[in-house]
């Protein structure tokens, strides 16, 4: 578990020194012991190191959460699939990532250098498994030692959960035709923005040496 922001915000909510160690109990779940869902668990606890009593860490952290990972089953998955998708910033375990919802998420076949659809993707790239972290955390993906990372706010314990999910086809919408054509705009508009400002400070240096290159010329 990474904690270390969480216990800088304990120490600074009761006045603790920074050299302090806030004391943390840890249960975990050993996933061998797996049922159907291959669930990994981890509870966790700060207590009060002067007076020994549990801290409210999901409230004072309620802002920053703690980064739990949690060892999972990852049997049944191509976890080199998922590497080389990851590489690519995709991640196809999470059946509600971008990637496999939204049409403004670009994806080229790089044998033929065609579209991929949304629903190829979900029927031909999602592998009918996800991975999921329980209420209070947020799927991050999973680590080259197969750990899930769970972020977590507003819970001190976590599961993660391997399942085998199918995704069903999306009808097409128009709507986010627009959405997706507005965002390109965005975009464009703020590249221009950004040309224009590095020209103009590029132009204004030209300028300078142009100045200069007249004086040398004159003297």
């Amino acid at each position: 578990m990474d904690t270390r922001a969480c216990e800088q915000k304990i120490k600074e909510y009761y006045g603790f020194p920074s050299t302090i160690t806030i004391p943390i109990g840890k249960i975990s779940w050993d996933p061998s012991l797996s049922d159907a869902e291959n669930v990994g668990d981890v509870s966790f606890v700060f207590y009060h190191p002067y007076t020994g009593q549990k801290i409210n860490q999901a409230e004072i952290c309620k802002d920053i959460g703690v980064q739990v990972k949690l060892p999972v089953n990852t049997t049944g998955i191509n976890m080199t699939e998922y590497e080389n998708f990851k590489n690519k910033s995709i991640d196809i375990l999470d059946p509600d990532g971008e990637f496999f919802n939204s049409r403004c998420f670009p994806y080229v076949n790089e044998t033929s250098d065609a579209d991929v659809t949304i629903n190829d993707r979900r029927q031909n790239i999602f592998p009918d498994t996800s991975v999921s972290c329980s209420i209070g955390c947020t799927y991050q993906g999973i680590d080259k030692n197969n750990y899930t990372i769970c972020d977590c706010k507003d819970t001190n314990s976590t599961q993660a959960a391997v399942k085998n999910v199918a995704l069903p086809g999306l009808e097409n919408s128009n709507i986010e035709i627009f959405v997706c054509f507005d965002t390109a705009i965005n975009a464009v508009n703020n590249n221009y923005l950004f040309i224009y400002f590095l020209f103009r400070k590029i132009g204004k240096k030209i300028l300078v040496f142009i100045a200069l290159g007249h004086f040398w010329q004159v003297q």
